[in-house]
C-alpha cells in the first residue's frame, strides 16, 4: 500500500510525484506513457531558471528526479479506481491491484481530432499529433499547425526553424499564449496566421496534400500538426467526482470526493501553462499530505 497513487506521467503527474516525496509520502505513479504530452512538446520556455527546454528532455529529468527520490513508477493503464472505507482500490489493465490512502488524478487530455472528412485516412500519412516523432516528415515542407494555445505557438515557432512555411490555424481570434509568444509569431516571416478559422476538409490521395478552410481557401501542404486537447478520459474513475469538461477542484486541488485530488490539464480550468501546472501539482501534494497525516 502507498500513501499516494498518481494517475498520469506528464508534467503534472511527475511534478506531483516529486512534490509528494518532498512531503515524505510513499508514492506510486502509474501512466500509460511516462512523460505524457511532454513527449509531444518541442519547446517549453515559460519555466523560470530553466530557459527553453526540449519537452522529452524535461520529462527525462523529472522522471530521473522522481526515481531518485523513491517514487515507484509503472507504465500501465488504470481501468478502475474505487473508494473503499479507508483506502482507494486501483486496478490496472493487467489486472494488478494497488491500494492507496490518496489518489491524485493528473492524466491530462488526449489529442483532439478535427472530425472532418479525410482525417482518419491521413492520420500518420501527413497528419500527426506528435511533431517530434514525425519531424522527419515535416522538416523542409509547407506545414500547418492547428491549435489555440501556448503549445500551438511553440510548435509553430519550432517548425518555422526548419520548414519552408508554417500555417498556424486557430478557431480563436487570438492565441491563448504569452504576449511574448504572440509577438514572436507576428514577426516570424515563415509563419502565416489564420485566426477565427477552421479546417473543414483534408485532401489527398496516398498522403495529405492540402486542407480546405471554412473561408473557402485551399492550402497545399505536406504536413498537419494537431495540438488541441480533447475531453479527459475518466471512465476509470468510479468514485463520484464533479466533472464539467474536466475535473472540478478548489484552490487546494481538492475534488468533490474526499481523498481524491487533481492537477494539470485534466482540470476543468484547462489551458494552464507549465508554471501553473507545477504549482497545481505542489498544491495537490500538500493537500494529500494534510489528508494522510490528519
Amino acid at each position: 500500500m502507498h500513501d499516494v497513487l498518481i494517475v498520469g506521467g506528464g508534467l503534472a503527474g511527475l511534478s506531483a510525484a516529486v512534490a509528494c516525496r518532498q512531503h515524505n509520502l510513499s508514492t506510486m505513479l502509474v501512466s500509460r506513457r511516462l512523460g505524457g504530452s511532454l513527449l509531444e512538446t518541442p519547446i517549453i520556455d515559460t519555466l523560470p531558471g530553466v530557459g527553453a527546454v526540449f519537452g522529452p528532455e524535461l520529462a527525462k529529468k523529472l522522471a530521473e528526479q522522481a526515481a531518485s527520490l523513491g517514487v515507484e513508477s509503472r507504465e500501465a493503464e488504470i481501468i478502475e479506481i474505487r473508494s473503499g472505507f479507508t483506502l482507494f482500490n486501483v486496478t490496472d489493465h493487467s489486472g494488478e491491484k494497488h491500494k492507496a490512502k490518496v489518489v491524485i488524478i493528473a492524466c491530462g487530455r488526449p489529442a483532439k481530432m478535427l472530425e472532418v472528412m479525410g482525417e482518419e485516412e491521413f492520420l500518420g500519412k501527413g497528419i500527426t499529433t506528435n511533431p517530434i516523432t514525425d519531424y522527419g516528415q515535416l522538416k523542409g515542407g509547407i506545414v500547418a499547425v492547428n491549435g489555440h494555445d501556448q503549445r500551438a505557438a511553440a510548435v509553430a515557432l519550432w517548425l518555422a526553424n526548419s520548414c519552408e512555411k508554417v500555417h498556424l490555424i486557430s478557431s480563436s481570434p487570438r492565441l491563448n499564449a504569452t504576449p511574448l509568444a504572440n509577438e514572436r509569431l507576428n514577426r516570424t516571416l515563415r509563419i502565416e496566421q489564420h485566426l477565427n478559422t477552421n479546417i473543414k476538409q483534408v485532401i489527398g490521395s496516398l498522403s495529405l496534400e492540402s486542407i480546405m478552410l471554412d473561408r473557402g481557401q485551399q492550402i497545399k501542404l505536406s504536413g498537419l500538426v494537431l495540438t488541441q486537447r480533447g475531453a479527459p478520459q475518466l471512465s476509470f474513475l468510479k468514485a463520484p467526482v464533479q466533472i464539467s469538461d474536466g475535473i472540478v477542484v478548489d484552490s487546494e486541488m481538492k475534488t468533490s470526493h474526499k481523498g481524491i485530488f487533481a492537477c494539470g490539464e485534466v482540470l476543468s480550468t484547462k489551458n494552464a501553462m507549465a508554471p501553473e501546472i507545477i504549482a497545481q501539482a505542489w498544491a495537490a501534494a500538500e493537500s494529500a499530505y494534510k489528508f494522510v497525516r490528519k
